[in-house]
Parts: structure tokens; sequence; C-alpha cells
């Protein structure tokens, strides 16, 4: 990536800079500190805040720079089928290892109830799959695993130069394509008022993000409870407590509170996204309307100079009111030196000559 962005000059002659990395967990080492300390050292935080998958606004605005950075945390389906992506346990749904038992004796009797309905017309005995006979395999419930996602953007000291990192792959190819040309539309209508459309930009940005996880969400969720039976009647030891002796009635009981544990998990992460994700918003508003209000604050009303006055100076007529008085008539002399004598009029007329020469 360093050899690509030095050898096209992508910098040059530019005013914003999109990167967006396809990262599902977290980025590669070398890739972060590649741009903490390269391509983006204004977004440190942010990119601690994905380093340690942390849901976080922040925000720091000048008079003519702007640092607005998110990390979001979301809940997906599995891509790859042998392996994780995710390393912590914690950043994972999957049945654990102890109830694949209590899985496999679940379907079945839930098999049996179902083909036992679908045979009193016939008077056929029951029959179920020799996969879950003696506690046979079947399809396991959905495995999830967490997504972290971050957006940042910042501009240079001059407010010249802006840079917009993304780092996710829940965003549709089909977005991305579509979002530079949108971003430089705003950018084009918001020429005069460059902070606005940067927070345009951010705010359409996160609006893709928040699009794709809101598809995944659901789609993780919806397999979920359908596998879980989360959404059909109540357990058999609710209707009966005498079921609770039943070797069925106690893998039930277990699976039910390892699936409330993930659905708990599922929504405290959500909850926390959403927090960060009102608080951008509001934050994001709040700065648009202080640009648009300081556009359109009326100017002070220009206050006239007052009239110039000419005042008479020497040699020139005072403004004519009623009669005219001649001025009598004075040698220049005496104007300047006074009349004191024949040796003041002798060195006046040196220093006229003196002045004149």
């Amino acid at each position: 990536m360093v050899t690509a962005i030095s050898d096209s000059l992508i910098d040059q002659e530019v005013r914003h800079r999109f990167l967006l990395t396809n990262s599902s967990y977290e980025l590669h080492l070398g890739l972060l500190r590649l741009f903490a300390y390269v391509l983006h050292p204004e977004m440190v935080d942010c990119f601690k805040n994905h380093y340690l998958r942390v849901s976080r606004f922040g925000l720091r605005t000048t008079d003519v720079t702007a640092i607005v950075h998110i990390t979001l945390r979301s809940w997906a389906r599995k891509e790859d089928p042998t392996s994780f992506d995710a390393r912590k346990e914690d950043d994972k749904i999957h049945l654990p290892a102890n109830l694949e038992k209590s899985w496999k004796l679940k379907e079945k009797a839930r098999l049996r109830k179902e083909k036992g309905k679908s045979a009193q017309n016939t008077n056929a005995k029951p029959d179920v799959p020799r996969d879950l006979e003696g506690g046979g395999g079947s399809e396991k419930p959905p495995e999830m695993e967490l997504r972290v996602s971050s957006i940042g953007m910042s501009t240079n000291e001059f407010g010249d130069f802006s840079k917009c990192s993304v780092v996710t792959d829940l965003i549709h190819p089909n977005d991305i394509a579509a979002l530079g040309r949108q971003a430089q539309e705003i950018w084009n209508g918001f020429v005069h008022q460059p902070q606005t459309g940067r927070f345009l930009v951010f705010s359409r940005v996160l609006g893709l993000l928040c699009k794709g996880i809101v598809t995944h969400y659901q789609e993780a969720l919806l397999e979920f409870v359908t596998k879980m039976q989360l959404e059909q009647e109540l357990p058999t030891y609710l209707k009966d407590p005498g079921e609770l002796r039943s070797g069925d009635a106690d893998a039930e009981l277990r699976l039910s509170l390892w699936s409330l544990e993930a659905l708990y998990k599922m929504s405290n992460t959500l909850a926390m996204s959403v927090k960060a994700i009102e608080e951008a918003i509001e934050d994001v508003k709040r700065e648009v309307q202080k640009v648009e209000k300081l556009r359109q604050r009326p100017s002070l009303p220009r206050q006239r100079p007052p009239p110039l006055t000419i005042l008479p100076g020497p040699g020139r007529e005072k403004p004519r009111t009623g009669k005219h008085v001649p001025r009598p008539h004075r040698d220049v002399r005496e104007e300047l030196f006074g009349s004191h004598g024949d040796s003041v009029k002798a060195r006046a007329e040196g220093g006229i000559k003196l002045a004149v020469l």
C-alpha cells in the first residue's frame, strides 16, 4: 500500500483522500502502524479504539480544522466455516462443546414429536433420522463473531486538505463505488463551506456503515431465533414441572440458558453502538447548525464618516457671510516673520532666497 501511494503520488493536487480497508475483526499490526504513523496519524485515538474493540465517538474542531471519528461493534455470521477471525472467546458466539449432546437430544425429541404428529393419520411408526438415533448430530445453531468498524476524518492545519479512512467489511461494494461520486458532489456543493461539507460526507459514510450493520444483524438474529426455536410455544418443562426429571427437559433448559446469554451479548453490543451513533448524530448536527448560524448572522450597519469640514487657512478667504469685508493688504514677509525693522526684512529676504535655491 505504501509503495502504491508513493508511486502514484495520490496526494498531489487533491483536496480530499479516501482510504478504505476491508477488515472484519481487527487490523493487521503492520497495517495499524502504517495508518498511525504514516497514512493518518491524526486518527491515533480512532485506531486505538479499533484495536481495543470499543464503541466510541470523538470530535475536535477549530475554526478551520476538524477531527471526527467513530468505532462501532456489531455481530455477523461467521463466514469461514473452518475457523473464526476473532481470537478472543468473548468475541464469538457458538455452541459450547459441553452442550453439543444437549443440542442433539433436543433435536431428537423435536423431530420425534413432529414425526409423531404426521403419523397419527396414517398409523405409521414415527421415523427418526439415523443421524439422530442414539444422540446423532444435526446442523448446529449459527456461529457468529464480533465485527469492528471505524471511520476517521481529519484536515490539515490549514483546512484545505482532508483525509478519510474507513476500516470495515460491512459496506456493500456497490455502495462503495457510489460513495466517491456522492462525496464529490457534496464537496462541490459546499465549496464555500468546507467544514459543513466534511461533516456531511462523514454522515454519509456513517449511514452506509449503519445500513451494513443492520443487514448483518437481521440475518444473524433471524437464523439464530429460527434454529433455537425461540418464537415457538413455551418449553415443555415450563408447562409441566414434572417434565424437569426427563433428560430432554434438562437439555432444553441448558440450551435455553445459553441462548439467552448469547442474545444478551448481542443486545449489549448493539446498545453501546447505538449510543455512539446517537452521540455522533447530535454533535455533527450541532456543528453544522453552528456554521449555518455564523453564515446567516446579520452584518452590522455601516456608519458613514462625518462630513469633511474645510477650515480656512492662511491666504484663503473665509466663507462669505453677509457683507463682504476686504482683507487689508500685508507684506508676505510680515505674514511670515512679522514687522521688526529692516534687519528682520533682510533676514527674511535671505531666507526666501535660501528656500528657492
